[in-house]
């Protein structure tokens, strides 16, 4: 027999007869990336290195990410591939969540991986009017705590508090039809960063990729990106400290080499940073998440970074929607701003840009006009800020 569970994870399956033995095992396995980040990378960096273990045992089994009974550098290779979108699925036939008997007392609670892990629970000769089981569900890779295990959660956990910004500052480039050109990427205060992640984008209509190189960060190496996707114009990044090595204060991250289809007179319209597919965020020294802005030619302050005070965007309502939802940002300035909805893949599915004074503004979406349903991504873009948030789409 087999029963779904509620939001709240209750279940059950009725009239099982008396006398027999039964075994109830609970499964999942969907959504890889669900709560998986650069900082779960980071926290599993920190357990590997003795610096600062992971707290219990339900975390050491979803740092487990190969099934391996280990947690070792494997697993966060695997967690990257994942967060860049080179991987969809686990590897070694893991399941994305994995269900420990909540009962099962661990013989060592800092080494989880000696003896059997329970993940099914045994009832000999049922002769009760009721028998109980009750789980404990782990999201795989996800040792911080941040997996939707629903949809009544979506939106929840977007609305955690930045503590600032990590700048990335491209100078402002032209180049004559034909000619290939080198855009650095660099970013100031690196030694107050402990990681980062997101998707860079570029309009393959001017600019063809060529290659890109790393710069001096320590440990960011090819390995870090997603090139695959390139003909379609995104790049996926993911870098964390590796070690307990201090990190340069200021730093060339990476370089990529273009070449121009046709004539550039400004690199405004033609990059910008994307959260699709891999979320746009950042991690400082303290753990908390920043936001990740990206400034084109624009004059750097002492601090390495522009003004980005003031611009909002909010959590679109209702959430999850099916007719229609409202999008809602903030402009401190007046100027042009760009909504994009996204599918999970990255394909673009709807747009609107205009120009808007400073203050509140709302745009409305009809579920009708998208052409999808499920998890869905939309972005606000303007010259010096770009926020993403995800939002579902029910059929």
């Amino acid at each position: 027999d087999m029963a779904y569970t509620g939001n709240n994870g209750f279940f059950e399956l009725l009239d099982l007869p008396f006398g027999n033995d039964y075994t109830v095992k609970p499964s999942r396995n969907d959504a890889p990336q669900n709560g998986i980040s650069t900082f779960d990378m980071i926290l599993i960096s920190r357990h590997i290195l003795g610096v600062q273990p992971l707290n219990t045992p339900y975390k050491m089994i979803a740092a487990d990410v190969n099934r391996s009974g280990t947690i070792s550098t494997l697993d966060l290779i695997a967690i990257r591939k994942l967060i860049l979108g080179i991987d969809d699925e686990l590897p070694n036939s893991n399941t994305s969540w994995r269900f420990v008997d909540a009962n099962h007392l661990f013989l060592n609670p800092n080494d989880p991986f000696v003896g059997p892990i329970p993940e099914e629970v045994v009832i000999n000769d049922f002769e009760g009017d009721h028998m109980d089981a009750n789980f404990v569900a782990i999201k795989v890779g996800d040792v911080d705590l941040s997996a939707q295990p629903n949809e009544m959660t979506a939106g929840e956990l977007e609305d955690r508090n930045s503590a600032g910004t990590m700048v990335i500052n491209v100078p402002e480039m032209n180049a004559e039809e034909g000619e290939e050109f080198t855009v650095p990427f660099t970013a100031a205060q690196m030694d107050e960063v402990l990681g980062y992640q997101f998707t860079l984008r570029f309009n393959t209509d001017i600019l063809e990729y060529v290659e890109l190189n790393t710069g001096a960060l320590p440990s960011l190496s090819e390995a870090n990106f997603n090139l695959l996707k390139t003909h379609d114009g995104w790049i996926t990044t993911s870098w964390n400290v590796m070690d307990i090595v201090p990190q340069p204060e200021e730093t060339q991250l990476f370089s990529i080499t273009f070449r121009a289809r046709r004539a550039v007179g400004s690199l405004e319209d033609l990059i910008s940073i994307s959260g699709v597919p891999t979320a746009d965020e950042a991690y400082n020294m303290e753990g908390a998440m920043l936001d990740i802005g990206l400034n084109i030619g624009a004059t750097i302050t002492a601090a390495g970074a522009i003004d980005l005070e003031g611009y909002e965007l909010y959590q679109n309502r209702p959430n999850p929607f099916s007719n229609m939802t409202v999008i809602g940002f903030k402009l401190p300035v007046a100027g042009e701003a760009q909504v994009t909805v996204f599918d999970m893949s990255g394909k673009v599915v709807f747009t609107h840009q205009a120009y808007y004074g400073s203050g509140s503004h709302e745009i409305v979406l009809k579920g009708e006009d998208l052409g999808t349903s499920g998890l869905l991504y939309y972005q606000l873009r303007t010259a010096n800020y770009a926020a993403t948030k995800k939002m579902i789409l029910m059929d």
